[in-house]
């Protein structure tokens, strides 16, 4: 027996005695308040059950239909979700149905609950999102054992989600100012459940070198705008509070393109940006919850070099200083690395405007030697590669090319692969002589000489002490002085031979200054017979060599000074080429020409 006949029966009881005392005119107190509890229980009776149960929740009350309402709105409101229909197969159709009632419970603020206490019963709230994006919906229960269904819907009746507690939450994407419907219905047993709502973030524009923010809810996405102040290569490094947590880094060009998509665990992305263009950066909760900061690495503006040196600092991972530099001179340039820290390494690259290579090496090479054009602008990038660092490159830069007047030339080596060039012109033909000389014995370098048409003349070092080389007069001649070990000011002495001269008389003499030196005179035999040359010389420890050849090329005497004459068959009138020609040391000489006397 329900309660309501219950109470129809007690009504009707206590309506009819009060009626009968009066009736017998035996009115008594009791039958007075006999007739009136009658009368009041009558009226109760006359109200819906719905209208009296409470939900115990006095902050949100609670909208309870009837049975017979709630069945009758079944076609307008049923739940389509295949997740709430796999697990409501076995409940009645009742079960599968929610009341359309417009006039839910309006949510402030993040959390709101309620009691379930009926089978079938459904509360309806009315939501409206203060900003677009992201939200989560955790939801509780005083007992795990129960459960309950949980949906939103679009004000034109969309469903946006269909869970169940049991699945402890659910994330919705909603759009600020939008209604959404929310709806809690009984599923399992009888419950009291609190559901929380983690609301996102308004967009935020980031205008700092580093940006923050607190991740506290599952699904949790945290959006900022960002505009790059330079075209460069940009670096976001993540810092967390919980290192056992994560979160989700992503970001977007305006035209949707993924500029990264990585992890806080990965510690950090390298991006390229263009400046003035506006990125979108998505911070996502992963797994846990945590505050984070990001670190912004902004590349420098790129800077032309003026001068012999330029510096910088790589305090990023990924960051890339950027610098021009137009040549002075055409020539050897050393670009020679210098770091404040020689555990960290960086990058050197350098191109031409058309864009080949010309270097690409790292610091812990030393430096990098290339050749350059004058007045053509080249792009070099410092990059980081290991560690972070203050940096100071400094730059070779090649001498104007130099004429040679005179029998010497000198400069400075100063820098690695230092070249430095001359010009010479050969002011007679003959064997010639180029003594190398240094202030640091310790150095080295490479003496190089070439004719117009790039015939290699010479190739060889300081240590060797110089070269000989026959040149041809008036013919132009390039010299390099190319560094090879440590640096020192250099001298280089010329040995210029004389011009033939002829011979007057029966005496020749002169002096050797310089190794492989010839000196050349013409003689011409005043009457035919044997001749006998007498070698005199000023330093029996030195020596020379002496040759005498015909007009023909025959060589008739070939001796040297050591050896004391020589002697030759020579003709009237004939012409003779005489040579006397370096052997050991530098002597002064003399030779007499006689007739032979035997």
């Amino acid at each position: 027996m329900s309660m309501r006949v219950f109470l129809h029966i007690i009504t009707f009881i206590c309506i009819f005695y009060g009626i009968y005392k009066i009736a017998i005119r035996d009115q008594d107190g009791l039958s007075t308040v006999a007739f009136i509890f009658g009368v009041l229980t009558f009226l109760i009776t006359l109200v819906p059950t719905e209208a009296i149960t409470t939900t115990g929740d006095t902050q949100n009350p609670v909208n309870i239909e009837t049975e017979e309402e709630w069945i009758s709105e079944k076609e307008d409101t049923e739940i389509e979700s295949e997740d709430v229909k796999d697990s409501t197969e076995e409940s009645s159709e009742a079960d599968n149905t929610i009341v359309n009632n417009s006039s839910g419970t309006k949510i402030e603020g993040n959390q709101f609950s309620g009691n379930l206490l009926k089978e079938g019963e459904v509360h309806s709230y009315e939501y409206i999102a203060s900003v677009s994006g992201v939200y989560r919906f955790d939801f509780t229960i005083n007992d795990d054992q129960k459960n309950y269904i949980f949906i939103v819907k679009t004000s034109n009746n969309k469903e946006k989600a269909n869970t169940y507690y049991s699945h402890k939450g659910v994330n919705v994407s909603l759009d600020k100012g939008e209604k959404y419907k929310i709806i809690v219905k009984q599923h399992e047993g009888y419950c009291s459940y609190v559901v929380n709502i983690g609301i996102p973030k308004e967009v935020q524009t980031i205008n700092t070198a580093s940006f923050l923010g607190s991740i506290v809810y599952t699904g949790q996405e945290d959006r900022y705008i960002y505009t790059a102040p330079i075209t460069g290569t940009y670096r976001f490094d993540f810092i967390s509070d919980n290192t056992g947590n994560n979160y989700r880094f992503k970001m977007y060009a305006s035209d949707k393109t993924e500029k990264a998509n990585t992890y806080y665990s990965k510690n950090g992305a390298t991006v390229n940006l263009v400046q003035g263009e506006q990125y979108t950066i998505y911070v996502e909760q992963y797994s846990g919850f945590l505050n984070y900061t990001i670190n912004i690495g902004i590349p420098n503006e790129i800077q032309v070099i003026n001068g012999n040196s330029f510096s910088g600092n790589l305090i990023y991972i990924g960051k890339i200083d950027q610098y021009t530099y137009i040549a002075p001179i055409t020539g050897t340039y050393r670009f020679d690395f210098i770091s404040d820290n020689i555990g960290n390494n960086y990058r050197f690259k350098m191109y031409a405007s058309d864009k080949t290579e010309k270097a690409n090496t790292y610091y812990s090479k030393n430096g990098a030697t290339v050749d350059l054009v004058q007045g053509e602008q080249y792009t070099i990038y410092v990059e980081q590669y290991s560690g972070f660092l203050n940096y100071t490159i400094s730059i070779g830069i090649p001498n104007e090319i130099q004429t040679i007047n005179g029998n010497n030339f000198s400069g400075s080596l100063l820098y690695t692969d230092q070249v430095d060039r001359f010009m010479y012109t050969a002011p007679i033909t003959g064997t010639y002589r180029f003594d190398f000389s240094s202030d640091n014995t310790n150095s080295n370098y490479i003496f190089r000489m070439y004719a117009l048409d790039k015939s290699e003349k010479a190739d060889t070092y300081y240590s060797k002490n110089g070269v000989t080389v026959n040149l041809v007069e008036g013919e132009m001649y390039t010299i390099e002085v190319v560094q090879y070990s440590d640096i020192g000011n250099y001298i280089i002495n010329i040995g210029v031979p004389s011009a033939p001269i002829e011979v007057n008389g029966n005496c020749i003499s002169g002096n050797i200054m310089y190794v492989d030196q010839e000196n050349i005179y013409i003689y011409r035999a005043p009457i035919t017979g044997e001749y006998v040359f007498d070698f005199q010389i000023s330093d029996v420890n030195t020596s020379y060599k002496f040759n005498v050849i015909t007009s023909m090329n025959l060589e008739l005497i070939s001796a040297y000074s050591s050896k004391a004459t020589g002697k030759a068959q020579l003709e009237v009138g004939q012409v003779y080429t005489i040579k006397v020609i370096q052997n050991k040391g530098f002597p002064t000489y003399t030779i007499n020409i006689n007739m032979s006397t035997e």
